[in-house]
């Protein structure tokens, strides 16, 4: 059954749907490491196996959304939701790149000695 209201277009609630299933799986990663149940190489294997079930639940979603939603052509909300995404996205992007430079240049490098660290070094 489609609905048959006005409403949220299917972008719309594409990207609704996969925000929350990111905030749900990364919120499983935080509590996780952060409670101290799982630690040190262990960190590894829970963020490869919640990246996994972060692609099944998206492809999931958009199989799940092409079947209630039907085919629906890009309305105008639809490519200014496209045009803001990808300026918001390449905020982000070349953000995070210029702080990692950054962080890089001042202390040095990522894998540093921790004797090192505690001298200042």
């Amino acid at each position: 059954m489609k609905p048959d209201r006005p409403g949220m277009s299917a972008q719309e609630t594409s990207v609704l749907l996969s925000l929350v299933s990111t905030v749900i799986i990364y919120a499983i990663f935080f509590t996780c490491t952060a409670s101290g149940a799982v630690q040190g190489a262990d960190q590894v294997g829970l963020i490869v196996g919640l990246v996994i079930a972060q692609v099944v639940a998206l492809v999931s979603i958009q199989i799940a959304l092409a079947i209630w939603r039907g085919t629906q052509k890009a309305d105008e909300r639809d490519a200014l939701i496209e045009v803001r995404s990808f300026r918001n996205a390449y905020v982000v992007l070349t953000s995070s790149v210029s702080m990692v430079t950054i962080g890089y240049l001042l202390w040095g490098g990522i894998a540093r000695e921790p004797e090192a660290l505690a001298a200042g070094v």
